[in-house]
């Protein structure tokens, strides 16, 4: 099979992992074999999304969920995340009403009471240094579950658009189990072997070399249940070295710098990937990479003859921000 080469942004490995197409037909098979990614940083190497930033969400990002999901369009779904519904009459009190049935890695439910410990206890605590721990910090007033399936956010001052910040699209806050942490002096500490609600479950890691995931095969979504059983994340620091490793089959795919995109093509991988890439700075400030000419970006993700390059979730698609979905 024909290598293939990803172009997507800087984060782009979780993005890559959950590239599809809609599936239709019979039901879907069992996921088999294991995808090896060969990735440019692991940037802090921790595994707790309240001490990260986004160069850190190839690593650890395939575990957890988002409050609002994002649909392959772009646009932000009730259909994709863990939150069915959202309102607010006012712009400052708002109301979320969660998807049921939905169960943490380990088995036990996630409850509105989560999503208190995530919004107005972990990302708010002193250690918290995540991409958007401040504006949660700066906005939010108080959280409350008044019962288990419907969370209620009162923030400090009227934001028409606070609900964006809860997605995969537009913000980086992915929810946390209570009991997966233990209270600290400065914040929290989290419990090993840390647990998420995501379509991936850790296995292991190795610091410095790896980190492996295995498919949850009860993810909530069964058309986004990974295809593959295993997926296991390399550090490859020089950009050389991926692409040889890539090349020479040890790696199914890898991130490729831009300027060995020609390279890269005359190997026989085929680029592909968004035309409009990055992160928004702010919710009112479009993608720093929009002017960009179409197929060049940071990053790019390869994949080798040695897979059959399959989807891992199914059903989701290539977007802006292509690792949140």
């Amino acid at each position: 099979m024909r290598r293939i080469v990803l172009v997507a942004t800087v984060a782009l490995v979780s993005g890559a992992l959950g590239l599809a197409a809609a599936q239709t037909g019979p039901a879907p098979k069992p996921p088999e074999g294991t995808l090896t990614v060969a990735y440019h940083t692991f940037f802090r190497e921790t595994i707790d999304p309240g001490q990260h930033a986004t160069l850190g969400v190839p690593y650890y990002g395939h575990m957890f969920d988002y409050l609002i999901g994002t649909a392959p369009d772009g646009q932000l779904s009730a259909g994709r995340g863990l939150a069915t519904s959202w309102s607010s009459p006012d712009g400052l009190n708002w109301t979320l009403k969660l998807r049921p049935n939905v169960r943490w890695h380990d088995g036990k439910p996630f409850t509105a009471d989560d999503v208190v410990f995530t919004l107005g206890e972990r990302y708010q605590a002193k250690d918290a240094t995540c991409a958007f721990c401040g504006s949660v910090r700066r906005l939010v007033q108080e959280v409350k579950a008044p019962d288990p399936l419907t969370v209620q956010i009162r923030l400090k001052k009227a934001d028409i658009t606070f609900f964006a910040l809860l997605s995969s699209r537009d913000g980086d806050l992915m929810m946390l189990p209570r009991h997966g942490y233990r209270p600290k002096a400065d914040g929290f500490e989290q419990i090993e072997p840390p647990i998420g609600t995501g379509p991936w479950k850790f296995a292991e890691r190795k610091i410095g070399d790896s980190i492996t995931f295995d498919a949850n095969r009860s993810y909530w979504d069964p058309t986004r249940v990974p295809e593959f059983a295993r997926l296991r994340v390399v550090l490859r620091p020089e950009a050389a070295s991926r692409l040889a490793s890539l090349r020479a089959g040890e790696v199914d795919m890898a991130s490729v710098d831009p300027a060995q995109v020609r390279q890269a093509k005359s190997a026989g991988l085929k680029l592909m990937g968004p035309k409009v890439v990055s992160l928004p700075v702010t919710l009112s400030t479009p993608p720093r990479n929009s002017a960009r000419e179409p197929g060049v970006s940071p990053r790019t993700i390869g994949c080798s003859r040695t897979t059959s390059c399959r989807p891992l979730r199914k059903g989701a698609a290539w977007m802006k921000t292509p690792w949140r979905t």
